[in-house]
């Protein structure tokens, strides 16, 4: 292959990514206003298994093992309960642009509990700006649809735990 044709994979990896997960919180809001909170990410992750296992049996891969399986149903399993679901949930009562900006967190309780807990990473400055620049960017983004902030209600504060 050419420089050339290497130096775009990276970029096209990006565009992709963006538009992938840039629609994310759109499609959940979409999806559970059409559909059972549950039922969403039930398809989204069968959708995404089937087309990854066909993937994999083109290009050669060997088929998983059963304890490969199980570890990875254990993980599929808490990713199915307690992320997507929840996340499902929350955005019936909450606005996309919050559960966007509280999902865009997660970077930063990441960073924060690995310098905090063992063996404590020391965080490097220019990550540190990094990721308030990319947070700040989400906040600007969203901005307009930060309407629940007002709200007190017990179901607000229990998606708001969820979101986190």
């Amino acid at each position: 292959m050419t420089k050339a044709l290497l130096s775009w994979k990276p970029y096209l990896a990006l565009l992709t990514v963006y538009l992938i997960w840039g629609t994310t919180a759109g499609s959940i809001k979409l999806g559970v206003d059409t559909l059972p909170s549950a039922l969403l990410p039930c398809l989204r992750f069968t959708v995404a298994g089937m087309l990854l296992v066909a993937f994999c049996l083109l290009k050669g891969e060997r088929v998983p093992s059963r304890q490969d399986l199980k570890t990875q149903g254990i993980i599929g399993l808490l990713l199915f309960l307690g992320g997507n679901s929840i996340i499902c949930w929350t955005v019936k009562y909450v606005t996309t642009g919050f559960s966007g900006i509280l999902v865009a967190t997660t970077p930063l309780w990441m960073v924060g509990l690995s310098a905090v807990l063992p063996p404590r990473e020391k965080i490097p400055l220019l990550s540190l700006i990094g990721l308030f620049i990319g947070f700040l960017g989400m906040a600007v983004l969203l901005s307009p649809q930060l309407t629940h902030l007002g709200n007190t209600s017990p179901l607000f504060w229990l998606c708001l735990a969820g979101l986190l």
